[in-house]
């Protein structure tokens, strides 16, 4: 046990772990340029996504308000014919007045 400890002890010796890293006068590297251009192609890529899914929620809602008014005209056309037929009048029957 003592004659691992003396080993260990050297490994941990032989290791500087405050040492900074060595200057070289550059703040970017090609790594750290590297690193930046995935991060920013990864959020330009997100954040087009969620404009995206906003644009589509949206236009989610304009096509269901048109479907729902097609609908109730549908239905509203049903129900005129169905008041005609029960009335004997037609559609020509009823003129709007001019002005």
């Amino acid at each position: 046990m003592v004659g691992r400890d003396i080993v260990n002890s050297d490994r941990l010796q032989d290791k500087d772990f405050n040492a900074a890293p060595p200057l070289s006068g550059q703040i970017w590297t090609s790594d750290s340029l590297r690193f930046t251009s995935r991060v920013l192609v990864v959020v330009g890529i997100l954040l087009s996504i969620f404009v995206i899914f906003l644009i589509l929620w949206y236009v989610f809602h304009v096509i269901l308000v048109g479907f729902i008014g097609v609908i109730l005209a549908v239905f509203l056309r049903g129900l005129a014919d169905w008041l005609g037929k029960l009335t004997r009048l037609s559609p020509d029957s009823v003129h709007s007045p001019e002005f």
